[in-house]
């Protein structure tokens, strides 16, 4: 739902709200994976009180680093887009300047996805 959500607040097209959600799903398993195993290891190390004790701190910890990891991808993917290079005459690439942004409709009917600065 994360990468969802990012990809239409930076307004990415199909392409890269795919990619932004195949790193979302990458990150969850991967992050599920981790939180696992450290709980396991806690467990194993400590008892299962410990389990109990740190299962919450540690699926906090797990969302907000899934969550962090995702708002950086997609600032990344909306920053290296932000410029376009193309061949001028002289064959030398230089960055074009975008055309001014125009408040769009959002994908949701009824909610106006305002403007970009």
């Amino acid at each position: 739902m994360a990468s969802l959500f990012l990809g239409e607040f930076f307004g990415f097209r199909a392409g890269r709200r795919l990619v932004l959600l195949g790193a979302g799903s990458f990150l969850a398993v991967a992050g599920n994976l981790i939180r696992a195993t450290l709980l396991v290891r806690l467990a194993n190390d400590r008892g299962a009180a410990t389990l109990l004790e740190y299962h919450d701190r540690v699926g906090y910890a797990e969302t907000g680093g899934i969550f962090l990891a995702l708002v950086l991808a997609a600032w990344c993917m909306s920053w290296r887009s932000a410029g376009r290079l193309t061949e001028s005459a002289g064959s030398v690439l230089s960055v074009t300047e975008e055309a001014p942004h125009r408040p769009r409709q959002s994908v949701f009917p009824g909610i106006w996805a305002g403007t970009r600065s």
